[in-house]
């Protein structure tokens, strides 16, 4: 029930994309499948990067280097995309969603190891699900569906709170950063359903 609701959107998005394809020019279409390709290999080379370190074959310097490159290459997607004006219903579902799969494969590795307590991945995990669904709530609704600054924001500042982990393993800064990011990601959550019931209210 909840994996069909919480795929539903992608389903939709690419049928809507599919449907439109004929109206992208050939440079818009090339821009879609980069992006996409961008999205789906940035996840693939982070979960390259993760077994690597967990089999002792990085440095914690170089684990934390190259998870870092691969935060700031989230916007690299989008940038191709907007460059050629290609915005499309497929691109704004599948980069949240591919988004939130790559911080709960981040975070569930991190559980494993020993290096992030299991509360907060599932507080984390909770509040993903639910804001996947208010996104297809939204969309059904008529909604852009697409993440709102509240929700990149605080995307942000959990990447920075799982490098300062991985950085400082222990510290008090990384108890502080992941205390943060949980506190911003449940805010985001809570901003996202005022926002909605605001709208559907308001078409009402």
């Amino acid at each position: 029930m909840i994996a069909r609701e919480v795929l539903r959107p992608l389903a939709k998005g690419f049928q809507d994309t599919c449907d439109a394809w004929a109206d992208y020019s050939p440079e818009q279409q090339r821009a879609i499948i980069e992006a996409n390709t961008v999205t789906l290999g940035r996840f693939a080379a982070r979960m390259i990067v993760e077994a690597a370190h967990s089999r002792g074959k990085l440095s914690r310097a170089q684990f934390v280097a190259l998870e870092s490159l691969l935060d700031l290459g989230d916007k690299i997607d989008g940038e191709i995309i907007r460059s050629a004006g290609a915005e499309n219903a497929f691109g704004k579902v599948i980069d949240p969603f591919v988004d939130k799969l790559d911080f709960f494969m981040q975070e569930l590795l991190r559980v494993l190891r020993g290096e992030l307590d299991g509360a907060t991945f599932l507080l984390r995990l909770g509040r993903d699900v639910a804001s996947t669904y208010l996104r297809t709530l939204q969309t059904e609704h008529g909604g852009d569906g697409a993440a709102q600054w509240w929700g990149k924001l605080s995307t942000a500042v959990r990447s920075v709170s799982l490098r300062v982990g991985d950085a400082y393993p222990e510290s008090k800064e990384a108890r502080w950063a992941k205390h943060t990011a949980t506190g911003m990601l449940l805010g985001s959550l809570a901003v996202s359903l005022y926002t909605y019931r605001k709208t559907t209210r308001h078409r009402a």
